[in-house]
């Protein structure tokens, strides 16, 4: 049981992808053709897009293939550096028209059903107003008692992975007494494996006690309105 559930029309998101958003000059991908080059490349500006480049020495003038462009003419582009692929100017590279009327550029639209929260309240809490307050108290006290006994389940996994590391500590010392090929063989594979069992249970635990609460505050509320 819990106090509440995923939405059912937002799937739990809480809102909806605008689709009226969308960036009309690139199809909201957010990328354009550069206009800058030819396919990633512009000519070369070394050599004049020759190939070549002159030196002139005290007798004679000398050509030499242009470093840049190793006689290829042309270099890559700067602005897309060769990928002829740039953000679209019109959205920015964003994909989307940030003056959209119907969620400001956010690309959501927030879900009515749930006020955005991607929850709505279960049909066990609202079955809850059906309940005399003893069956209420009876609910509210069995939960308390359940996350009591989780959090001393959480205590004892605690020492236990408080032993496994001291276990660790006084393996790996006698590991390094008996010289580098003791550290060299020495496998921690089982002590770590066994300490993320024991954190494993205790996100298990903690993630009930979380369920428990969230019943309990629903419980709390419809007592206090029969109280009222």
């Amino acid at each position: 049981m819990a106090a509440y559930d995923n939405c059912a029309d937002c799937k739990g998101h809480g809102y909806f992808r605008c689709v009226a958003c969308g960036c009309k000059s690139c199809q909201a991908s957010g990328k354009a053709k550069c206009a800058h080059c030819n396919n990633g490349r512009v000519p070369c500006k070394l050599c004049g897009a020759t190939g070549w480049i002159s030196t002139t020495g005290w007798i004679f003038t000398r050509s030499e293939i242009c470093p840049a462009c190793k006689r290829g003419t042309t270099v890559a582009c700067g602005i897309c550096k060769g990928s002829s692929i740039t953000n679209c100017p019109s959205c920015k590279g964003n994909g989307r028209n940030a003056q959209c009327s119907k969620c400001n550029g956010s690309q959501k639209i927030n879900c009515h059903t749930c006020n955005g929260s991607g929850k709505v309240v279960s049909q066990w809490s609202e079955s809850l107003n059906d309940f005399p307050v003893e069956r209420l108290r009876f609910e509210y006290d069995k939960r308390q008692r359940e996350v009591s006994n989780l959090q001393m389940q959480i205590r004892h996994i605690e020492r236990k992975i408080d032993q496994l590391q001291e276990d660790w500590d006084e393996a790996y010392r006698e590991a390094e007494a008996s010289g580098p090929r003791g550290i060299h063989n020495f496998d921690a594979g089982g002590y770590q494996s066994g300490s993320q069992a024991y954190y494993d249970e205790i996100g298990d635990a903690g993630a009930r006690i979380r369920e428990l609460e969230s019943e309990m505050s629903a419980i709390e509320q419809v007592l206090n309105s029969k109280w009222q």
